[in-house]
């Protein structure tokens, strides 16, 4: 009966994503490119990651009965806010104009951001030695471990982003208004973000990838109408995602071939063939998941929204605030749950100085520590206020992020550029903790917002002196 329950919820849930995108599509007549990453995603997440398990994730059933009743619930309430989306009007002039008048500033803006995105990755890898000796200290989870081990980290990658925000937005508006792209600029542009890209490509780091990927594909399809080339969108979406897979399921191979482990290397790939179409399947949507099955079974005290708070202090840099940070809803989880699944035999749990349980007790301290998760949007909602606010939080998402739509169709450049440089948010939202995000759009607006902005300044400025 459960798993009736279950396939069924799963299904609705499903259904009911995909008639809020019909929905709005129907209403627009556009692409909608941010919701549609938005929808996908939320499929991926609260579907899919609903269907297969990791290890570790070994709960009663009623576990993941009660997941796919929330999982109904969050789609019902992203359904809802396709229905109360009353298409809320940007207003704002049009000054697309502005960034033609103001071309030198923003090109300079942009390359400085991405010169001291540059800077911050040489100082962020120079703190092992290098780049080089970075990737040689292990694998992608002992490397994240070293990482986080150590204070004072850059935020390189955020930077090169707004970099490239500001530059594919700036180049962009001045060829549809000049009718023409610049190959010289483009080429530049390459240039720019070969290097990041060409690291990321290195490190199998999927999630930075998907910011550029994102980015590109929103800006590219945004006043795109709905005809077939919706529907070409749609593949190059799912082809995408596909590589972005294999990238991650190959990912192991390709570390023990940078560090010179060809035996093992070949194991690992007979491995992957034989797994097929499992291992094809991302850890990710499963592991995501997992946090909220966790959360549901150990049912913790209610916290109040004291996750969401955090937020506040959590850009700010430790050397600046004078008190701790509190420690980020997903440390805590992983800290809990780290302690449940590795624990020493029942021999050694009270001898914990004595030889052999000595060498026992250190490798699970280890494993402990280099334990880590990320944490769903569901799991969140519900240590903070209980079952009902993950729909809560999804019809926000779900307005939020058709706006964003909304912004792109505005005809102004400062929004185009903020709601580009958000759209990576569609996809983070269901992975990341609010505190992390909030650091995210915060940088955006910063960072991405401010150069247009102040571009526009310089071009009333301008016409002003001519006057």
């Amino acid at each position: 009966m459960e798993n009736v329950v279950i396939l069924l919820s799963l299904t609705l849930a499903t259904i009911l994503l995909v008639a809020s995108y019909a929905r709005l599509v129907s209403k627009t007549k556009n692409t909608n490119p941010i919701f549609l990453v938005f929808i996908l995603f939320s499929v991926c997440y609260l579907i899919i990651g609903e269907t297969y398990f990791m290890p570790a994730d070994n709960f009663p059933k009623e576990v993941y009965t009660k997941s796919a009743l929330i999982s109904l619930m969050c789609a019902a309430a992203v359904f809802f806010a396709s229905i109360s989306f009353s298409g809320w009007a940007c207003s704002g002039t049009d000054n697309c104009k502005d960034v033609a008048r103001s071309l030198w500033f923003l090109r300079m803006s942009y390359i400085g951001l991405f010169a001291v995105g540059y800077v911050f990755l040489f100082m962020n890898y120079n703190r092992f030695g290098g780049v080089l000796e970075f990737f040689e200290m292990g694998s992608r989870q002992e490397r994240q471990f070293h990482m986080r081990g150590h204070r004072g980290n850059y935020p390189f990658s955020t930077m090169l982003y707004c970099g490239f925000v500001v530059s594919i937005v700036t180049e962009f508006v001045v060829a549809k208004i000049k009718n023409s792209f610049s190959h010289r600029a483009v080429f530049c542009l390459f240039l720019l973000n070969m290097p990041c890209l060409a690291l990321y490509i290195f490190d199998g780091d999927r999630t930075s990838l998907l910011k550029y990927l994102i980015a590109a594909g929103v800006l590219a399809s945004f006043n795109m109408r709905v005809n077939k080339r919706l529907f070409k969108f749609a593949i190059l979406s799912l082809g995408i995602l596909a590589l972005i897979s294999i990238l991650g399921t190959t990912r192991t191979i390709t570390n023990k071939i940078i560090s010179g482990d060809l035996q093992g290397a070949k194991l690992s790939f007979n491995l992957l063939l034989y797994n097929v179409p499992r291992s094809l399947l991302p850890n990710e949507f499963s592991a995501i998941s997992a946090t909220t099955h966790y959360t549901i079974h150990s049912a913790p005290e209610l916290i109040y929204g004291a996750s969401y708070f955090a937020s506040i202090s959590h850009p700010i840099p430790r050397s600046i605030l004078w008190v701790d940070k509190p420690v980020p809803i997903a440390d805590q989880l992983a800290k809990k749950w780290g302690s449940e699944i590795f624990q020493v035999g029942e021999n050694c749990v009270k001898l914990s100085n004595k030889h052999p349980c000595q060498d026992e007790w250190k490798r699970i301290y280890k494993k402990r520590k280099q334990f880590s998760t990320s944490i769903s949007p569901v799991a969140e909602a519900l240590w903070n206020f209980g079952i009902v606010s993950p729909a809560i939080i999804f019809f926000v998402f779900g307005c939020f992020f058709m706006w964003l739509d909304k912004a792109l169709r505005s005809g102004s450049a400062l929004k185009i550029a903020l709601a580009v440089g958000m759209s990576f948010l569609a996809f983070a939202v269901h992975r990341s903790a609010f505190a992390g995000i909030f650091t995210f759009g915060l940088y955006i607006l910063l960072f991405v917002t401010l150069p247009i902005y102040l571009s526009y300044l310089v071009s009333v400025s301008g016409s002003f002196l001519r006057k």
